[in-house]
């Protein structure tokens, strides 16, 4: 079975570069894989960090011109070759064990068709105290999931979340993402990956929480403030 890494970028070359250190470093004795970097326009040195870990990795560079991380998510689902699409984000840092987790848990639930697994915050700093203490309502904002050390059945109220994604490429095939959802350039509304998963769920497609499966998630300093936080919650107003 082959495995697609899908990763999303646009001018976030240094993050991208370091995520993909985090990839090379992973566990993937025995598993078939392939890279696939979706560059959304980027004017910098992107195509220079892929081209650079390419004597680490499988990997391979797309170009998608039109804004919008959705539809760089629907160009890499025209692009994959692997039997599985495995998302995350070009400012993560992976686990050793995360690709094994997954592929364990593709293996034990074949009949699911998704499967998502933690995302755990890597603060640029101590949080301040207003962060801290409001986490539990706010940790979306900063794409946090974590959601038990217990595999369980996700439903409609309850989804992981892109970061950290896995999907039968067959399966995502019939749910294309919309572009008038997800960030777009400097805009920092999210959730694309929402309606695509309801949906699946709506057709009785089922999805496993894999909690062994987990990557951290860089929140550098500009987003810990309550600036950051208001500007969130307003686009999404």
């Amino acid at each position: 079975m082959l495995f697609t890494v899908a990763v999303c970028t646009w001018n976030r070359c240094a993050s991208l570069e370091r995520m993909l250190q985090t990839l090379a470093a992973a566990d993937r004795s025995g598993l078939d894989l392939e890279v696939l970097v979706v560059d959304n326009g980027s004017s910098d040195d992107t195509a220079r960090v892929v081209q650079a870990a390419a004597s680490m990795l499988p990997i391979r560079i797309v170009t998608e011109p039109e804004r919008g991380v959705a539809n760089a998510r629907n160009t890499a689902v025209r692009e994959a070759r692997g039997d599985v699409i495995v998302w995350t984000d070009d400012d993560v840092l992976v686990d050793r064990d995360w690709l094994q987790a997954h592929a364990r848990a593709v293996a034990r639930w074949p009949g699911a068709g998704f499967y998502g697994g933690a995302i755990r915050p890597l603060f640029a700093y101590d949080p301040p105290d207003w962060m801290t203490a409001n986490w539990q309502r706010i940790s979306g904002v900063y794409g946090a999931r974590d959601l038990g050390q217990m595999p369980f059945l996700f439903d409609d109220r309850c989804l992981p979340y892109s970061g950290n994604l896995v999907v039968h490429t067959h399966i995502m095939r019939r749910y294309p993402f919309d572009p008038r959802l997800g960030p777009r350039g400097t805009g920092r509304l999210g959730g694309e990956e929402t309606p695509v998963l309801r949906a699946m769920i709506a057709d009785r497609i089922r999805g496993w929480w894999v909690p062994d499966a987990a990557v951290q998630h860089l929140v550098p300093a500009e987003r810990m403030t309550l600036s950051y936080l208001g500007q969130i919650y307003a686009s999404r107003g």
